[in-house]
């Protein structure tokens, strides 16, 4: 399990890094792709439309995945639990 949490966290990792390359910095801190794709949806952005149905599309086998991907954003899920557990 370790492993595949480690594999996990690397690929996280990879589209934070190219999510906020691609928008110049532009992206919220934690925030991957499929987050921004379903926040911008829903503020009517233009980007959202399009690219919320492409992710969620790639992934088929998690149905919703950028709307749980926002939500577990929000909740600070992506957070280790001792870290959530102690507000810091």
């Amino acid at each position: 399990m370790e492993l595949k949490r480690r594999i996990l966290n690397w690929l996280i990792a990879i589209d934070q890094f190219l999510f906020c390359t691609v928008t110049l910095g532009n992206s919220k801190p934690n925030e991957s792709a499929s987050a921004a794709a379903w926040r911008l949806e829903q503020t009517g952005h233009w980007a959202g439309k399009l690219f919320r149905p492409i992710i969620d599309a790639l992934f088929f086998l998690d149905p919703g995945h950028c709307r749980k991907a926002y939500e577990n954003l929000m909740a600070g899920k992506h957070l280790p639990a001792d870290i959530r557990q102690s507000g810091a």
